[in-house]
Formats: C-alpha cells, sequence, structure tokens
C-alpha cells in the first residue's frame, strides 16, 4: 500500500534535460538572433516554425502542396542547456540551438529558410 500511495502522490517526471532560463538581456538578445522561419522540408508531412524575436512560435506541419494540416502557436523563454543556448516552449519542451542556421524540436532537425 505504501508504494500505491508513494506512486499516486510523487510528483510528475520531467523529461526535459536540465536547463536554466537566461537573464531578460540574453534572453532578447538570444530570440532576436533566432527569429525567422525554419522548415524541415517542403514535402507533405515536413514542418515549419517561425519564430519571433518576442517570443512567439508558429508551427504547422504540412500537408498536399504545402497546406497546413496542423498548427500550433507556443511561446518560448530564452534558455541554456548543455552549454548550448535554447528555447523553453509553453508547452515543456526545448527548441534546441545547433548553429545559424539549425534548430532541434522534438528531435527533427529544422533549417532556416533564406528569404
Amino acid at each position: 500500500n505504501g508504494v500505491t500511495a508513494w506512486m499516486l502522490t510523487r510528483p510528475p517526471r520531467d523529461l526535459l534535460p536540465p536547463y536554466r532560463l537566461l537573464d531578460p538581456e540574453p534572453a532578447q538578445r538570444l530570440l532576436a538572433e533566432v527569429a525567422g522561419t525554419y522548415e524541415t522540408g517542403s514535402a507533405e508531412g515536413d514542418r515549419q516554425l517561425v519564430l519571433k524575436a518576442e517570443g512567439a512560435v508558429h508551427w504547422l506541419k504540412f500537408g498536399p502542396n504545402r497546406a497546413a494540416e496542423e498548427e500550433a502557436d507556443l511561446t518560448v523563454q530564452g534558455a541554456q542547456s548543455a552549454d548550448r543556448p535554447a528555447l523553453l516552449t509553453s508547452t515543456r519542451a526545448l527548441i534546441e540551438i545547433k548553429d545559424p542556421t539549425t534548430v532541434v524540436f522534438y528531435g527533427d532537425t529544422y533549417r532556416r529558410k533564406l528569404r
């Protein structure tokens, strides 16, 4: 009975890697640097992230002819994880900043689209 009670009352596990939120000024700088449109590709089933400098994010999954099949609006905060810049989303997931043109979200690699 003790084990059952412990399992029901324990706090939920956090599957995020260790991270820390950045102070406001470095966080704003990071958001400004990564603002832009990123895509996994342009075929059906690929995804797009639009990161805005104020911390808003629009995610979408492409359907046929690049039509939006699924969409979600998120917010992010500047963070650091494993000594690398990252963005903590409102859904408690990390967007990892790999380099100036590459981010990783839920294991999918997105590349910055140049206009």
